[in-house]
């Protein structure tokens, strides 16, 4: 189920509370019952320089996912857009309604900027996945950078990598998994030691036993992103389909999944917490 119907044409860039954009019809969900949910806003603006861009999906009648944020590059760059995905899973039995919220953010003329949504490329869709599936967003904000930066308490030391959203997952009587992972990353203002940043994210996923002992080659997928000063916020989304779990011998029984996020160059990057990071699993 899917809808590109907006409620609105823009998003004034003033701040406050996200407004609802798309919305998707009521469904009476069972206790434990899961469903992923996608959202996409595309938007140009009228200014020539950002205003920052925020979507996040509510489930009404349950709660609400991670936001997604980056700065629009501006009025010459025509048409982006920015994704959130989120697994929700049903609390209780009842009727949940799920919108995707939008919120527009500029202290360049916040009077005068806005985002004037695209009906053909937003988005909110709902797919019903397996009992069983897990989401899960990540602790602490962390950080990457091989310099520190004093004031900024989690970039303070440096660290050429970390790993984040790892978990084991049970995979039942399945054939194989699903995982998504979806970080959100900032690069640091200052010359430590300057510059664009570049960083890489990979998402990998390793069979192993009933114990947890690694037993099948890792499979992985990931991407290189380079963020400048203007864009500040951008969020890597990775998708990693089809891993096979019970090989045979006990392994397979669980997969670890991990997301890993490694300095390639540039200022420090921030690795965000639960109100911006998530990753899902299911098993089919």
């Amino acid at each position: 189920m899917s809808t590109t119907t907006l409620l609105l044409s823009s998003i004034p860039a003033t701040g406050g509370r996200a407004v609802p954009f798309l919305r998707l019809p009521t469904r009476h969900m069972k206790a434990g019952q899961s469903i992923y949910v996608v959202g996409r806003m595309a938007a140009v603006t009228n200014v020539p320089r950002g205003p920052m861009m925020g979507i996040r999906i509510i489930c009404l009648g349950g709660s609400g996912g991670p936001f997604t944020v980056r700065n629009h590059d501006g009025r010459a760059y025509g048409v982006q857009a920015i994704v959130v995905r989120w697994l929700f899973t049903a609390p209780h039995d009842g009727n949940y309604t799920c919108e995707l919220r939008g919120v527009g953010a500029t202290q360049i003329d916040p009077q005068v900027a806005r985002l004037d949504l695209v009906a053909s490329r937003s988005l909110l869709q709902v797919t019903p996945v397996r009992t069983g599936a897990q989401g899960w967003m990540t602790g602490a904000d962390t950080c990457v950078g091989t310099q520190g930066i004093p004031n900024i308490p989690q970039c303070a030391q440096p660290r050429s990598a970390v790993t984040v959203l790892a978990r084991h997952l049970s995979a039942g009587t399945a054939r194989f998994v699903n995982t998504v992972t979806d970080v959100q990353l900032s690069r640091e203002y200052g010359a430590y030691p300057g510059g664009s940043s570049t960083v890489k994210v990979t998402l990998h996923a390793t069979p192993s036993t009933a114990s947890g002992h690694p037993c099948a080659p890792v499979r992985s997928t990931s991407r290189t992103a380079t963020i400048n000063g203007h864009v500040h916020h951008y969020k890597v989304n990775l998708t990693l389909p089809g891993t096979r779990v019970n090989l045979g011998g006990g392994c397979g029984r669980q997969v670890l999944l991990q997301t890993r996020v490694e300095h390639l160059a540039g200022n420090p990057v921030t690795v965000h917490d639960s109100r911006y990071s998530n990753a899902a699993a299911w098993t089919y």
